[in-house]
């Protein structure tokens, strides 16, 4: 597991040299491939394009990751667009949605005491220091509480919100003559920027899982976890654990049609009732 660095990828210069050196690494793979099919013709061009979207995406996917934050959460949106990228793309950018570099559990452990003035093991009976779940600002911990319940523990990254304001940093220079021309709303990026600094502060996230719960009380086939606030603050959240799988291993499973067809009515109901 990777350790996360709290110091060089902070700053706006740093992340913004990682960010460009990606691009030129990625350009540089793409004109490769090209070279190949000039010199080697037809003969297995559809073997080497699926070996350079692999490799390129693979390049993409572990930046992104290492750099967390806003950066990764493109990655993430990047993963949702079947149509436009490739199979082998959307496959590595996938990894993104909960299987990113993690903290090393002694850097998750010290983030959490910093957080909440004990350790892991003196606030839980128990507690698994290798993250099941890990995104883009933080990652989630199995526990037990001292009462028996099982508990998902959300640990913040160090450091993410700097990392956040200076990836704003960039964009806003990126966007600069969008704005000028009036292409790119500055209201647009400020709403982007309010949103995600929102998102690294628990306290906020743990009111919102409250409102939901409530919100959703009336759909029996709904269940939002329960928010542990003594062992919850702005940079760890402690919630019930749910036991399940995602949409995508579930249909691996090959389920019946009379089940998909159940499965999207309750989606799209859950979805009108929060509207």
């Amino acid at each position: 597991m990777e350790l996360v660095k709290t110091n060089g990828q902070g700053g706006t210069l740093p992340r913004g040299y990682r960010l460009g050196k990606l691009g030129v690494g990625l350009v540089g793979s793409y004109l490769g491939y090209q070279i190949q099919n000039i010199f080697l013709g037809e003969t297995g061009r559809p073997q080497r394009k699926a070996h350079f979207h692999k490799r390129a995406s693979r390049q993409l996917r572990e930046e992104l990751g290492a750099l967390k934050g806003p950066a990764m959460k493109l990655g993430q949106l990047l993963s949702l667009q079947s149509g436009t990228l490739s199979e082998e793309a959307l496959q590595e950018l996938a990894n993104l949605q909960m299987q990113a570099p993690g903290m090393h559990p002694s850097l998750a452990r010290v983030q959490f005491k910093s957080a909440l003035g004990k350790y892991p093991e003196e606030m839980f009976r128990e507690f698994d220091p290798e993250p099941f779940a890990s995104a883009s600002l933080g990652q989630v911990h199995r526990a037990v509480n001292f009462n028996g319940e099982k508990a998902a523990v959300k640990i913040q990254y160090p450091a993410i919100r700097s990392s956040i304001e200076s990836d704003l940093k960039l964009l806003r220079s990126a966007a600069l003559p969008g704005r000028v021309t009036g292409h790119v709303p500055s209201a647009l990026i400020d709403e982007i920027a309010r949103g995600l600094l929102e998102e690294t502060d628990y306290v906020r996230e743990a009111g919102n899982l409250d409102y939901f719960r409530k919100g959703l009380a009336g759909l029996d086939f709904v269940t939002v976890p329960r928010v542990h606030r003594e062992l919850s603050n702005d940079r760890v959240l402690t919630m019930s654990y749910l036991e399940g799988e995602s949409l995508s291993d579930w249909l691996k499973r090959k389920p019946s049609q009379a089940l998909r067809d159940l499965m999207g009515a309750r989606l799209c109901e859950a979805y009108e009732t929060q509207l």
